[in-house]
């Protein structure tokens, strides 16, 4: 079967259980997912006659990847692509905007604060990244809340949703700051996510062997 763009596919159908994901494997910035079940992929009728049978989704040009042991699960009582989603990141709402960045002139009086606010907003809007991908320092707390006591610092860097909504913390604290923003994305792509684990991927390809069952 000529591989088939896996987006196309699924705004005109749906996965229907059961779904196993048998293997998952990446390399050179290419995640392969090998599937078995009911074979959702075909027209509803022909699935039927077939019953269960394997394709193989092919996500290329991955800039980033989490992929948990929930992403494979032999445990027979889930599904493994139970929440599955597909989002366009030119939608999505944390990634609104380009690139920008938020420099304060003063220190920050409650940086613990500005951090779980930003925690929420991005749980909230179905970001898979925590503060830490934002926030410079934000691995380590203790390095966050030394690099707020600055005088002059860079305290975030993302897309401009994300640095607005930093913005709105810092307005909120009487903090004095300045953001620039740039001309470029900072993140393109579909976000892949199911589970506890998520990809970013330019493009997506499904293909099955009919022969098979």
């Amino acid at each position: 079967m000529t591989p088939e763009s896996l987006f196309a596919l699924l705004e005109a159908t749906e996965i229907i259980h059961p779904t196993a994901v048998r293997e998952l494997r990446m390399s050179n910035g290419t995640v392969v997912m090998e599937l078995g079940g009911f074979p959702w992929w075909l027209p509803f009728e022909e699935a039927k006659s077939i019953g269960d049978s394997s394709a193989i989704i092919e996500f290329t040009s991955v800039s980033r990847a989490r992929l948990t042991e929930s992403c494979l699960s032999s445990d027979p009582f889930k599904e493994d692509l139970e929440n599955f989603s597909i989002t366009n990141l030119a939608q999505a709402t944390w990634n609104k905007g380009n690139s920008a960045e938020v420099f304060c002139s003063e220190p920050v009086e409650n940086p613990i604060s500005l951090l779980t606010s930003l925690d929420r907003f991005l749980i909230d809007n179905q970001c898979p990244f925590q503060h830490s991908e934002f926030l410079n320092c934000g691995e380590i707390i203790a390095d966050f809340i030394d690099l707020s006591k600055s005088s002059k610092f860079q305290i975030a860097k993302g897309p401009s949703a994300v640095c607005e909504f930093v913005s709105e913390e810092l307005n909120r604290q009487d903090v004095k700051h300045t953001i620039t923003r740039s001309t470029i994305s900072y993140l393109t792509g579909y976000l892949v996510q199911w589970w506890d684990g998520f990809l970013i991927c330019e493009d997506a390809k499904i293909s099955w062997n009919l022969n098979e069952s």
